[in-house]
C-alpha cells in the first residue's frame, strides 16, 4: 500500500471542512506579512485529524527514538484503518511505506505548532521515502515559503500547478511568492483563474485577490471580489472588516456599520473593528453608541492609546469633563499615561474648574519633561486667565527658546503687552519689556504666522491695532476676514480699526453685516448706534439701537456712553450730561467717556469742568493729540462761565 492512501483521506477530510473554515481562526495574518491562507490549521479542523493529533500529543517521543516506534506503528495502523473507510478501493490496495507516513504526520504536528524547522525536517524525511507524493510536496512548498525560501517553495509548487487535486493550493503558493517579490501583476494572473473556478481554494483566492487589487489601487474590483468571497463564507473576520473600510470610503456608512458589527460578532475581541465602528458612529453623530464602542476597546485593551485618545476627545467635545477625568485619572495613578495623556488629563482638570489640579499636573510635566512646549503654553494660558501675566510670560519665553518658529509662543506675550489679555492680578504680575523686545516679538509673530489660519491672523491684527500699527493691523485682519467672513470678533476688530482711522464707512460695513446676522446682539446694536452718531446720521435710529442694547445690559457703562453721545449729537446736552456722568461712574477707566464729558461740558459752556474732564482722559491715555488740542484751545480762551 502506498502512503497516498492515507493522505487521500487526509485531503478529503480537509476539503470536507468547507472553504475557508480555518480562515476564521486567523483571518488576516496573510495580509499582515505571514501566510496562513493554506496551512495545517485546516487539517486540525477535521474529525479524523483531531483524533490523530490527540494521539500524537499523548505520546512522548524524541527525534529518532526507536522506543516509540511500536507505539507509532500502532497509531498509524489506526489511522490507516480510518483512511480505508473513505478512500477508494484502488488506493486502499496499494503498498504503503509506513516510514513516510510517520514522518509526514510528525511534520504535520510540528507545523501545526508553528515549529517550522522541525516540520521541514520530518517532511524532508517523508519525501526521501516517498518521492513525488503530492501531499508531501505541497507541505514542503508551504513550509519553505514560511521559512523564507521562495526558491524551493516555488520548485515544489510549480510541479503541482497542473494537478487537479493540488493545483489550486500550489497556485496560491506561487501567487504568494510573486506577491512577496513585488510582482503583483503575476500574482493577479495566478489568482484570477483560481477565483473563477469552483473548488476549495476559490474562497482563499478571492480573499487574496482583494488584497492585491487594493494594493494596486483598484478599489472597485477589490470590493467586487470581497463581496463574492462573503457570499461563499460570511463568517470571515478579515472580509467583513475590509468591506467595512471600503464601504466607509465610498460613503455607504450604514453598510460600513453593519460590516464592522458583523466583524465584531465573528470575533468580539477584535479591537480594530470596535475602534473602526466607534470612529464611524462618532462621525455620524451617534455619540452614545460611539462612546460604548470606545469603552469596549478599552475593556479589551486598557492601554489602547487610539481608543483612549478618541474617547477623551469625544468627552471633551461633549463637555463631559468629569467623565473624562474618571476615564483618564485611574490610568495616571497607575503610571500608564505618557506625557500626552497627562496633558489631556490636565486639560480636563482645567475645564472642570479644578485649576489647582491642572496647574500641578502641567507644572510637573514642565519640570520633569524635556521642554514640552504644549505644556508650557497650557500653563501660560491658565496663568494668563488668572491675571498672572508675569508668570504666564515666563513660560512663554521658555517656549520661544524651545520652539522659536511657533507663532503660538509669541501671540500670548503680545496680547499681554498690548492690553488684550485684561488687567494683571496685582502689581507683581504686571509684565513689561523694553520697546525693542516688544518690537522683536511683533516681528517674530509676523514671520511665523500662518497665512491659512483665520484665528492667528485675527489675533495678530488685534495686537497690531493696539500697537498703533494700523496698516499692518488692517492687512492681517483683512486676511482673517477673507478666511472666515462671518467671524464676529474679526468684524468687530475691523470696525474698531476703521473707526480709529476715521473710515466710518468701512466700520459700518462690518457692523451692518453683524447686525443683519443677529439684530438682537447688544454689543452690535450699541456699536452700530455709536457709529451712526459719529457720522451724525440717522440719529433717531441710532438712539433706538443703543436703548435696545441697554435693555439687555442696563448698567453697562460703555453702552451708556454711546447713548449720551447720541443725545449730544441730537442736541440734548442736559440729557447727554446726565447719561455720561452715569457712564463715568460705571466705566471711569475709559478715556473716551471723559473726552465725551469734556465736549458736553464745553457745549454747555462750563470751561473748567471741560478742562478737568479732558485732563482725566489724558491721565488715562497720555498723548492723545485731539484731547491735548482741546485743552490747549480752552486754556487760550477765556469764555464766560455758565
Amino acid at each position: 500500500m502506498h502512503v497516498m492512501s492515507f493522505c487521500s483521506c487526509l485531503q478529503e477530510c480537509r476539503s470536507g471542512a468547507g472553504p475557508g473554515a480555518y480562515e476564521a481562526f486567523v483571518p488576516s495574518s496573510r495580509l499582515h506579512g505571514h501566510s496562513t491562507l493554506f496551512g495545517p490549521a485546516c487539517q486540525l479542523e477535521c474529525a479524523g485529524d483531531a483524533l490523530v493529533f490527540a494521539h500524537i500529543r499523548s505520546v512522548p517521543y524524541n527525534y529518532g527514538n526507536r522506543k516509540d516506534s511500536a507505539i507509532m506503528k500502532r497509531l498509524m495502523l489506526s489511522v490507516l484503518a480510518a483512511g480505508l473507510l473513505v478512500s477508494s478501493p484502488v488506493r486502499a490496495n496499494e503498498m504503503i511505506d509506513t516510514r513516510a507516513v510517520v514522518y509526514y504526520l510528525q511534520g504535520v504536528f510540528f507545523e501545526a505548532r508553528f515549529d517550522l524547522e522541525a516540520a521541514l525536517e520530518f517532511y524532508e524525511r517523508a519525501n526521501r521515502y516517498d518521492q513525488g507524493n503530492p501531499v508531501i510536496e505541497i507541505s514542503l512548498a508551504r513550509v519553505y515559503l514560511e521559512l523564507g525560501d521562495p526558491g524551493r517553495a516555488e520548485r515544489y509548487a510549480a510541479a503541482l500547478q497542473g494537478s487537479e487535486r493540488y493545483g489550486g493550493e500550489a497556485g496560491l503558493i506561487l501567487a504568494e511568492i510573486a506577491y512577496t517579490q513585488g510582482d503583483k501583476e503575476r500574482a493577479l494572473d495566478l489568482l484570477l483563474p483560481l477565483a473563477d473556478a469552483d473548488g476549495d481554494t476559490r474562497f482563499d483566492a478571492l480573499k487574496f485577490l482583494s488584497k492585491v487589487y487594493l494594493d494596486l489601487g483598484r478599489v472597485d474590483e477589490a470590493r467586487e471580489v470581497l463581496e463574492k468571497a462573503v457570499e461563499l463564507f460570511s463568517e470571515d473576520l478579515y472580509l467583513q472588516y475590509r468591506l467595512g473600510i471600503l464601504y466607509y470610503e465610498t460613503g455607504e456608512l450604514e453598510r460600513a456599520v453593519r460590516a464592522f458589527q458583523k466583524a465584531i460578532e465573528i470575533n468580539p475581541a477584535f479591537t480594530n473593528a470596535h475602534l473602526a465602528l466607534a470612529t464611524l458612529l462618532q462621525q455620524t453623530g451617534r455619540y452614545d453608541e460611539a462612546e460604548a464602542s470606545y469603552r469596549n476597546v478599552l475593556e479589551l485593551d486598557p492601554r489602547n492609546g487610539a481608543a483612549l485618545k478618541e474617547l477623551a476627545d469625544l468627552l471633551f467635545e461633549r463637555e463631559e469633563f468629569e467623565e473624562g477625568i474618571d476615564l483618564i485619572e485611574p490610568l495616571g495613578e497607575k503610571g500608564l499615561l505618557d506625557d500626552g495623556g497627562l496633558l489631556a488629563l490636565g486639560r480636563f482638570y482645567y475645564r472642570a474648574d479644578r485649576i489647582d489640579d491642572a496647574l500641578e499636573m502641567f507644572r510637573k510635566l514642565a519640570d520633569e519633561g524635556e521642554g514640552n512646549v504644549a505644556i508650557m503654553r497650557a500653563i501660560a494660558e491658565i496663568e494668563m486667565q488668572r491675571g498672572h501675566f508675569n508668570t504666564a510670560c515666563s513660560y512663554l519665553r521658555r517656549a520661544i527658546e524651545a520652539e522659536p518658529d511657533d507663532f503660538s509662543n509669541y501671540i500670548g506675550i503680545l496680547l499681554v503687552l498690548h492690553g488684550l489679555a485684561g488687567e494683571p492680578a496685582g502689581p507683581e504680575e504686571a509684565f513689561e519689556v523694553p520697546t525693542d523686545e516688544a518690537e522683536r516679538y511683533l516681528r517674530e509673530a509676523v514671520r511665523t504666522v500662518s497665512a491659512d489660519s483665520a484665528e492667528d491672523n485675527y489675533l495678530l491684527g488685534a495686537a497690531m491695532r493696539k500697537a498703533e500699527k494700523s496698516e499692518e493691523a488692517e492687512r492681517f485682519l483683512l486676511r482673517a476676514e477673507e478666511l472666515d467672513p462671518q467671524d464676529r470678533r474679526t468684524l468687530l476688530e475691523l470696525a474698531t480699526l476703521y473707526e480709529q482711522t476715521g473710515d466710518f464707512d468701512g466700520a459700518l460695513e462690518r457692523i451692518v453685516r453683524l447686525y443683519e446676522k443677529d439684530p438682537d446682539d447688544p454689543s452690535v446694536n450699541n456699536y452700530y448706534g455709536y457709529l451712526l452718531a459719529e457720522k451724525n446720521e440717522r440719529l433717531d435710529f441710532a438712539e433706538r439701537l443703543v436703548r435696545k442694547a441697554l435693555l439687555s445690559e442696563p448698567e453697562n457703562g460703555y453702552f451708556l456712553d454711546s447713548l449720551g453721545w447720541v443725545l449730544f449729537k441730537k442736541g440734548d446736552l442736559e440729557g447727554a450730561l446726565e447719561v455720561l456722568l452715569d457712564a463715568a461712574a460705571r466705566a471711569g477707566e475709559d478715556p473716551v467717556i471723559w473726552d465725551h464729558l469734556g465736549q458736553i461740558y464745553e457745549g454747555l459752556g462750563n470751561r473748567g469742568k471741560a478742562i478737568e474732564a479732558y485732563r482725566t482722559s489724558l491721565s488715562i491715555d497720555p498723548g492723545e493729540a485731539a484731547v491735548e488740542r482741546r485743552i490747549e484751545r480752552l486754556e487760550q480762551t477765556v469764555p464766560s462761565e455758565k
